[in-house]
C-alpha cells in the first residue's frame, strides 16, 4: 500500500527544511523500519494550505497540528479542510484556546506583533472553535484538554459519510 503525506506551511518566512533522513519519506536513502526505502511507500510535498483547495474529497485524514490559533481566519481553513476530507475522514486538530485560558495576554500578544517578535495570535475560545467546526459540517467525535497545559485542545472531528 502506498501513503501520500503532504505537509502543509502557512508560514512564508519560515525556513525550508533541510533533508532530515528521519522525517523526509522520500529520501531515496531513507531505509524504513521494514528495510524498504521510504520512497516506495511515500511521497512527501510542502506547499501552502490554500494550495490545496483544488483537492476536493482527496483525504482520508487531516492533522492539524498547532496551526488554527495563528490563522486570521480559521474557519474559512475548516471549511476548506472539510472539503478537502473524504466523506467518513477525519480532521485531528489541537489548537491554544487562549481566549478560554489567557485573554490578559491578548494585549500583550497584539504588541508582540507589532514589534516583530511573535506571529499573529487569534484569540479563541474552544466553544468558538467547536462552533466553527460544527457549522462547515464536522461531527465532533473526541475532545481533549491535557492536564499539563490547559491551553491546547484536542480535537477529532468527522465528516459525515
Amino acid at each position: 500500500m502506498r501513503y501520500r503525506f503532504h505537509s502543509i506551511n502557512s508560514c512564508s518566512k519560515s525556513p525550508q527544511l533541510p533533508c532530515n533522513r528521519r522525517f523526509l519519506p522520500n529520501d531515496r536513502h531513507c531505509p524504513g523500519k521494514d528495510g524498504r526505502k521510504y520512497s516506495q511507500q511515500s511521497s512527501f510535498r510542502r506547499c501552502h494550505a490554500w494550495d490545496m483547495q483544488h483537492r476536493q474529497q482527496a483525504f482520508d485524514a487531516i492533522l492539524g497540528l498547532n496551526i488554527l490559533h495563528l490563522l486570521r481566519d480559521p474557519e474559512r481553513a475548516i471549511n476548506q479542510v472539510f472539503s478537502m476530507l473524504k466523506p467518513g475522514g477525519v480532521f485531528v486538530s489541537n489548537t491554544a484556546c487562549l481566549q478560554d485560558t489567557r485573554p490578559h495576554l491578548k494585549p500583550v500578544a497584539c504588541l508582540a506583533r507589532l514589534l516583530r517578535f511573535a506571529p499573529y495570535v487569534k484569540f479563541v475560545s474552544r466553544r468558538q472553535l467547536e462552533m466553527h467546526l460544527e457549522n462547515a459540517g464536522f461531527q465532533i467525535d473526541y475532545r481533549w484538554v491535557p492536564e499539563t497545559s490547559k491551553d491546547v485542545y484536542f480535537l477529532i472531528a468527522k465528516k459525515p459519510e
